[in-house]
């Protein structure tokens, strides 16, 4: 086996992050009281880590090669 890593990134504003996030199966839904303060917690942590009005999710991409059998 062989292998590769591409590093890559999604860059996000903040409406952009919530809709990535809110994508997520184990966020509280609308109705739980949770959520509210999620996206709370969300925006100051987006407002301390932004540059530019984006923050990135960083990714490294693996990639394997070989022979099947």
């Amino acid at each position: 086996w062989q292998g590769d890593t591409f590093p890559n990134g999604q860059h996000f504003d903040f409406e952009g992050l919530c809709s990535r996030v809110l994508s997520c199966s184990y966020i509280p839904g609308k109705e739980d009281p949770r959520r509210a303060l999620m996206l709370e917690a969300l925006h100051e942590l987006f407002e301390e880590q932004a540059q530019d009005n984006r923050v990135t999710f960083e990714y490294d991409t693996n990639l394997y090669t070989g022979r099947l059998g």
